[in-house]
């Protein structure tokens, strides 16, 4: 065995090879072989790949290997953490193993994937393969053992005189090899013949037949009896013959090493009771390829494992959960869980892991990680400790409506004798989930609740983060003293000074920018908040900053960078990006929203300022303030108060609520842009809200407010939703000039309007109606004179000309949306009341009566064929 080991060894170190492939069935040396190699290598790491079911599990393998070959290694051993912990994707899983396959020190190293036939069941598995070869540093070399060849084509990455392939034919006894192994004995040349035919060079075969020739008395009657044996019934019938002499102690330590996996001495003596395991185990370790092993650490042959399982599956399975059970009793928390799970107990796992001291949990090394990750995350997520411990991955990506879920319910399932400190730890997170979901009330209950700080002795780093949490919860409530407070009290604290805070730190300064009305200064330190997040990485921590800055940017009055971010959180696969244009459109259109009350007074609070219906935009106001209501945002609420008022003067009495609001809010500026609004009712100085009044003067309903319409329908003049006072002569005058042809001069247009005088009369009249009508209307614009005759201004607006379009447009459309049946039934009402006598006098309007008329029966006939179409933006 000597001979032939160095024989392959030699070859391997003399080919300088970067990829290794030793394919051959069991029994053939390839593990030992492969360690053998590596044992030249000053940085090795070794990933077994039998059992692997998914890609995520064995990338998750591969890292932990990369982890084992520098000791202290935590950078990837984190990484592995938190992507177990977040329940990431395959993706994920690959990015992160491919990065830190890349970061490869410059020294020579070899990767060992042994058992890589189980990956040929799992695509993905082979594919991520595929991937390390094609980006494989060029100190890296790769080796893999399999009993088939792996579906991978390995030309694609590795050239060939760089790749070493044994297979079956170079893996087997030479016949000067194999004829030594039988030196000393008295076999005749023609027996060494015989057991090299029947062996076939096959490793663990011959190994066991040179044991029995050496001790067995009969030997031509057991080759007898092995004649015409296939590979596996010869192996099965020569471990038989061994195991039939062994003690019924040496059987429980064998079955004890095959049942656990890694098993090391203190487990087969917790698994057994035998307290002198060593000596027997050392025994076991003589018998050729049986147990092999080293550091401690026995590893059971897989054929005998095959074996024993056949015959004694029921006595190996209590084996294993004997060792785990006393693992766990002696104090080896992680050790039994990787125990419990073998046995697949996860919830039994999940509850020795959560045994450990919070310390261990919060800085775990790589064996612990490697525990953790052979746990499902809803196991880990029952139990108090791991769910803590986990938490700081989890929130960077996960939900924090779902977290708070979880956590609530964990604290209501502690035991009565639970420890307060968990307690208080569970309570503290909590509230800091409690507090970025704006639920202030709650999250300062939580705080304050239950043990008082002092009554029993905390860690330096809870006492700093309940502190910091205090902080937030204040300044999200707008007292800013207490939270200066708070942070105070933190950083005096000794001992946890490695902790800085720097999100929450950021988080309390936006929150005083934005009460205190800095809005480029809260833009500022948002984008500052969106590089940090797209530096690391994940997109959870960049879709949430993005949405910070979006939401500056619309303080800020900025729409072209609105634009530009919702663009980056539609890139990220923001839904709440995509549908929020759509929710906007439903709410302006009057369909029913259904949504967080956040999101509604958002979206209502955006459509009041797009929709040009002004009954609408009250009714969206209306809305928005009652569902800012339901929320602890004393600004946000404050703010659709103002910015009601600022469009809609009728509103002003919300003013005085916003007073009230305010005054629970330590912002000064606040408070004095208020007063500002409530004692001016146009003021110059609109205080913190001048980029407010800057987008509300650009809103469709603000601008219309000082357009002029002339309703020829209705009867009146308007600016705006305010009715002017024009004369009859003046409004006929204006009603001509929007119906009659543009060209039509002014000769003309003065005998249409009066009749009964004579020519140079009626454009003396003309000219004065034309003079007093500018100034009823307060626009000199409103009629522009022209080369030969006058004309309304293209600002003025007309109502026929709008219900023309709006006919036209329902005409076109294969069925009539809500808000447009409502407009048009609006419209046929007016068109209904339009018989009065405001025209019965005009002479010149007789054929736009008749218009009129075929309007109104227009009207009804779409009214009568549309097809009610629902806004497919409702929710």
């Amino acid at each position: 065995m000597v001979l032939r080991q160095a024989r392959l060894l030699a070859r391997l170190t003399a080919s300088e090879p970067r990829l290794v492939r030793l394919c051959a069935p069991a029994g053939f040396g390839k593990s030992t072989l492969a360690r053998l190699f590596a044992a030249r290598f000053e940085v090795h790491a070794i990933c077994d790949c039998a059992g692997i079911a998914s890609a995520r599990e064995f990338a998750s393998r591969v890292l932990a290997a990369l982890a084992d070959e520098v000791p202290g290694e935590a950078a990837i051993a984190a990484v592995r953490l938190r992507l177990h912990a977040t329940e990431a994707d395959e993706g994920a899983w690959s990015r992160a193993l491919l990065e830190a396959w890349k970061s490869h020190r410059t020294e020579r190293s070899l990767l060992i994937l042994d058992h890589a036939d189980a990956l040929e069941s799992c695509a993905g598995a082979v594919e991520m393969l595929g991937d390390l070869l094609a980006c494989r540093p060029p100190e890296r070399i790769v080796l893999i053992t399999s009993r088939s060849p792996v579906p991978l084509r390995i030309g694609h990455f590795v050239a060939p005189h760089q790749t070493v392939t044994l297979s079956r034919d170079e893996l087997r006894f030479e016949p000067d090899e194999a004829a030594s192994l039988f030196d000393g004995t008295d076999l005749s040349p023609r027996t060494v013949a015989r057991i090299m035919r029947i062996a076939d060079g096959w490793p663990v075969a011959l190994m066991l037949l040179a044991r029995f020739a050496h001790y067995e008395a009969n030997f031509e009657g057991l080759l007898d009896r092995l004649e015409g044996l296939s590979s596996r019934e010869l192996y099965e019938h020569l471990g038989n013959e061994v195991l039939s002499a062994l003690t019924p102690e040496m059987m429980s330590v064998l079955v004890a090493a095959a049942a656990i996996p890694g098993a090391t001495l203190e487990d087969i003596s917790a698994a057994t009771g035998i307290r002198h395991a060593l000596l027997i185990v050392e025994g076991l370790r003589r018998l050729p390829e049986f147990i092999s092993g080293d550091a401690g650490v026995c590893h059971t042959h897989p054929l005998l494992v095959a074996a024993l399982r056949a015959n004694r599956t029921p006595e190996m399975a209590t084996t294993l959960a004997r060792a785990a059970a006393e693992n766990e009793r002696l104090g080896n928390f992680v050790r039994a869980a990787e125990l419990f799970h073998v046995c697949g107990h996860d919830a039994a796992a999940a509850a020795a892991l959560d045994r450990l001291p919070l310390a261990s949990l919060q800085r775990p090394g790589h064996v612990l990680v490697d525990a953790i990750a052979r746990i499902a995350v809803p196991a880990l997520c029952e139990r108090p400790n791991l769910w803590i411990a986990l938490l700081g991955y989890r929130r960077k990506h996960l939900d924090a409506s779902r977290l708070r879920d979880e956590a609530a319910r964990l604290l209501e399932g502690l035991a009565p004798d639970a420890p307060p400190t968990l307690r208080r730890r569970l309570r503290v997170r909590l509230a800091m989930l409690a507090q970025e979901l704006r639920r202030l009330t709650e999250a300062r209950q939580l705080i304050e609740t239950g043990d008082p700080p002092g009554t029993f002795e905390e860690e330096p780093e809870e006492q700093r983060l309940a502190l910091m949490t205090s902080a937030l919860i204040a300044a999200k409530q707008g007292r800013f003293a207490e939270a200066d407070r708070c942070v105070e009290e933190a950083d005096v604290i000794q001992g946890a000074r490695h902790l800085r805070f720097d999100a929450e730190r950021a988080e309390i300064a936006i929150e005083r920018a934005r009460t205190l009305g800095d809005w480029q200064g809260l833009l500022a330190m948002s984008e500052e908040a969106l590089h940090a997040a797209q530096r690391s990485g994940v997109t959870a921590r960049i879709v949430a900053a993005g949405r910070a800055v979006a939401d500056a940017a619309w303080y800020c009055n900025d729409d072209g960078r609105c634009v530009a971010i919702r663009q980056m959180l539609d890139d990220c696969g923001d839904a709440e990006s995509r549908t929020l244009a759509e929710l906007v459109a439903a709410a302006r259109a009057g369909t029913t929203v259904r949504a967080s009350a956040r999101t509604l007074a958002g979206v209502c609070w955006h459509a009041a300022l797009v929709t040009t219906d002004l009954e609408r935009a009250k009714e969206l106001f209306d809305r928005a303030i009652e569902n800012s209501d339901e929320l602890e945002d004393g600004f946000m609420r404050v703010a659709i108060r103002a910015t009601a008022t600022l469009l809609l003067p009728s509103r002003r009495r919300r003013l005085l609520e916003a007073r009230t609001i305010a005054q629970r809010i330590e912002s000064p500026p606040l408070q004095a842009s208020l007063e500002l609004l409530i004692e001016a009712p146009a003021p110059a100085d609109y205080g913190i809200f001048n980029y407010l009044a800057a987008r509300v003067a650009r809103s469709p309903l603000k601008v219309r407010q000082d357009v002029l319409c002339v309703n020829v329908v209705r009867g009146d003049v308007r600016r705006g939703s305010e009715a002017l006072h024009v004369s009859d002569r003046g409004f006929e005058l204006l009603a001509a000039l929007a119906l009659l042809p543009p060209q039509t001069l002014k000769e003309d247009l003065a005998a249409a309007i009066w009749p009964g005088l004579d020519a140079e009369a009626a454009l003396n009249a003309l000219k004065m109606c034309v003079s007093r009508t500018r100034a009823q209307v307060a626009d000199k614009e409103a009629i522009v004179s022209t080369k030969r005759g006058y004309a309304l201004n293209d600002r003025v607006s007309v109502d026929l000309r709008d219900l023309e379009h709006l006919v036209r447009s329902a005409r076109a459309a294969e069925g009539l949306a809500q808000a447009t049946r409502r407009r048009l039934e609006e419209w046929l009402a007016h068109l209904d009341a339009a018989r009065r006598p405001h025209s019965s006098g005009w002479t010149w309007f007789t054929p736009y009566s008749g218009r009129l008329e075929d309007l109104r029966e227009e009207v009804r006939l779409v009214l009568a064929r549309g097809v009610f179409v629902r806004d497919p933006a409702a929710i």
